[in-house]
């Protein structure tokens, strides 16, 4: 039996504010090397409720897998191994919203 006056539309906003998010340790003097773990750290502390996300893509556009680590204070480490020389691009989420 179809509810009345539905579908219902609703409004969904992020619950934190990823403009207030820190990433550490990924600076152009900051430097990764092939075939060994890199690190750097998404600090969330002001930026309300969340869970960052990492989206990082090698030379080849394929996916190197990012273990993102909760420390339990806000930060969250970023671990990877790249497997190929070349420009990496890394995208950092929270609560589903690009981090600038």
């Amino acid at each position: 039996k179809r509810v009345p006056r539905s579908p219902f539309r609703v409004q969904v906003k992020p619950s934190g504010d990823a403009s207030k998010v820190e990433v550490d340790g990924l600076s152009p003097k900051d430097k990764f090397f092939v075939d060994k773990e890199n690190d750097f750290t998404i600090d969330t502390s002001k930026a309300g409720k969340g869970v960052p996300k990492c989206t990082i893509k090698g030379p080849d556009r394929k996916e190197v897998p990012c273990e993102v680590l909760d420390n339990g204070d806000g930060t969250y480490d970023c671990v990877f191994t790249p497997e190929e020389v070349g420009r990496h691009n890394i995208d950092v989420l929270f609560g589903g919203e690009p981090v600038p």
